[in-house]
């Protein structure tokens, strides 16, 4: 989709449209749509503000994306390279910063450029390579062919579990990766399936049951529960001890604690979207979860930071309804009659004509196929551990209930109180106060340090200035300096540009064998021909390093150290070629 909304944009600047325009058509689309699509109408003022956040995004995208693409066309010109830009590179420009290629052809045509379309191609099938093989270790039983092929398409399992946490009933099947089997022994992982299950199958974010399965003859550890194809339920266990048999009979247990758990957090995730929607606005819709025993995890479309105002709203509400001990109640209805009851689904999701709907009174109505507590009460506390972006106009937040908020408590309680022994300090509440006077004694030591720096490189700035070299005029400076940090050779460099409009100061430094260089050029330099950017990446270029900047200070990094000593001796020649093409 985004790929899309992007050809538009570019379409639009090729017509000559400029500035923000996408929003501009969406009132004319919905129109036109609305009878067929309700939802466009509601979903009006989100999609607008998707398109104009996306729009905006890919301007700066097509922004960073020329300042990279225009660096490797001047160092395929400076250096005299074949005029045929690397493959990778504009596959990195495709993947990494989302510069469209069609773009990057039209651009590298108008400077008589060609495009390594086979690099592109070979570059493009390595990360698919990547992605496929990443694929291989998910835990997802859909469309890819699996060994729960090889059962009945019309044999399904029934989900037990919303009413109990034991089942007794056969083992139906047993499976390892890639086939069915008859028995397993102890120390084997393998799947089990049933024709009914108390577990919960992963599914909606909710993460699968754990527990154990045992028969007369042997006892299993259910390590999982997935979700295989044509909805059999597939339990991942271990066999714990002694043998178990396909046919046999089985006690089927889900551990209680941990279901609480992850029910704690799912319900909660329920009180979650609501108090979005009441703080930040109705444009909040869920983007994605995960609830587990530990945490809950909750994506959300919105176009900006929380701030910790509202973030602090958020929890007070969440924990409002925890406290006002909110009746949850769940029902099977018609799709229709769950939508005029004002129940919440996920955009864009798919619902059969039944479906499952789960009630926290006046605080929360959605659609959900996941198990809940009975009264909010039981979630016991909520405490959001961080807020992130995770997309563009996508936000998460991360956060804990129950007795992971107790841990949190602690955890955060051990930090504080460690941090106040190494301060030194017998009462931790006075931590604040004391961060706040480092923070202070640290700046003042830098304010200090700067001042002595800048003191030693004036001292060596005048130490080098006994060295100058004079080329058609201007006046030459070069200097490998030993031990000097980056930021020390910047402002030696500059301290000596300072003094003389008509010189040009080329200084090098080594730190853990990383290359740094320095180009400094005053107001007669640069008006000659000599921009510090293109000098310094003209000799950084010769150690295999990168870099540039301003016409009057530029730095440069990278590149083989061993070579650095050859490079500064060509610093001369390299400005005689300068001056002598500014002429």
């Amino acid at each position: 989709m985004r790929r899309l909304l992007r050809r538009a944009v570019r379409h639009g600047k090729l017509l000559g449209i400029n500035g923000l325009f996408l929003k501009d058509l969406v009132r004319t689309v919905v129109d036109c749509s609305k009878c067929e699509y309700s939802e466009l109408e509601e979903k009006y003022d989100y999609i607008v503000r998707l398109l104009t956040n996306e729009e905006r995004n890919f301007n700066e995208t097509i922004d960073r994306g020329l300042v990279i693409l225009n660096g490797y066309i001047d160092e395929i010109f400076s250096k005299h390279l074949s005029r045929v830009l690397d493959g990778k590179k504009v596959f990195s420009l495709s993947d990494t910063y989302g510069f469209p290629i069609d773009l990057t052809r039209e651009i590298l045509q108008e400077r008589g450029i060609e495009l390594d379309e086979e690099g592109f191609v070979k570059a493009l099938a390595v990360q698919k390579e990547t992605a496929r093989a990443a694929r291989g270790d998910s835990k997802y039983m859909g469309a890819d062919e699996t060994v729960f092929h090889k059962i009945s398409r019309e044999y399904s399992s029934k989900f037990v579990g919303y009413d109990r946490l034991e089942d007794d009933v056969s083992i139906d099947y047993i499976a390892t990766e890639d086939s069915l089997v008859d028995a397993a022994g102890a120390g084997e992982e393998v799947y089990i399936v049933s024709s009914e299950s108390p577990f919960y199958a992963e599914s909606g974010g909710q993460a699968g049951d754990i527990g154990y399965i045992t028969t007369k003859t042997g006892k299993c550890r259910v390590l999982d529960t997935q979700k295989a194809v044509g909805d059999k339920i597939a339990h991942r266990v271990i066999v714990e001890e002694g043998a178990i048999e396909s046919g046999e009979q089985a006690h089927f247990e889900v551990d209680r604690e941990n279901r609480l758990s992850i029910m704690r957090n799912h319900s909660c995730a329920h009180l979650l979207q609501s108090a979005l929607r009441r703080v930040l606005g109705d444009h909040v819709h869920q983007a994605g979860q995960l609830v587990t025993a530990d945490r809950l995890r909750f994506d959300f479309s919105h176009f900006a930071a929380m701030t910790q105002e509202e973030l602090s709203a958020v929890e007070e509400l969440v924990n409002s309804f925890i406290l006002s001990a909110i009746p949850i109640t769940t029902s099977e209805m018609p799709i229709d009659e769950a939508k005029r009851l004002g129940a919440m689904a996920l955009f864009g999701e798919k619902y059969g004509d039944t479906v499952r709907v789960v009630s926290m009174e006046d605080a929360s109505i959605e659609l959900c196929g996941g198990t809940h507590l009975d009264s909010t009460s039981k979630i016991g506390l909520f405490k959001i551990t961080s807020e992130s972006g995770v997309a563009a106009g996508v936000r998460r937040i991360e956060a804990v209930t129950g007795k992971g908020v107790l841990d949190f408590i602690n955890r955060s309680l051990g930090l504080i109180n460690e941090s106040a022994a190494a301060l030194k300090l017998a009462n931790p509440n006075d931590l604040a106060r004391r961060c706040h006077a480092v923070q202070e004694e640290l700046r003042e030591l830098e304010r200090k340090n700067s001042a002595m720096s800048d003191a030693i490189a004036e001292l060596r700035s005048s130490a080098l200035l006994a060295n100058v070299v004079i080329i058609d005029g201007i006046k030459l400076v070069v200097s490998n300096v030993n031990g000097a940090k980056p930021d020390d050779i910047r402002r030696m460099a500059e301290s000596i540009r300072s003094k003389d409009d008509d010189i040009v100061v080329v200084m090098a430094c080594v730190n853990e064998g990383r290359v740094n260089l320095c180009a400094a050029c005053g107001k007669e330099a640069v008006s000659r021909g000599v921009p510090a950017g293109k000098l310094v990446s003209r000799v950084a270029s010769l150690i295999g390093g990168k870099g540039g900047g301003r016409p009057e200070t530029a730095m440069a990094g990278g590149g083989d150290e061993e070579k650095l000593g050859a490079a500064m001796m060509q610093v001369d020649d390299i400005l005689r070629e300068f001056l002598a093409a500014g002429k």
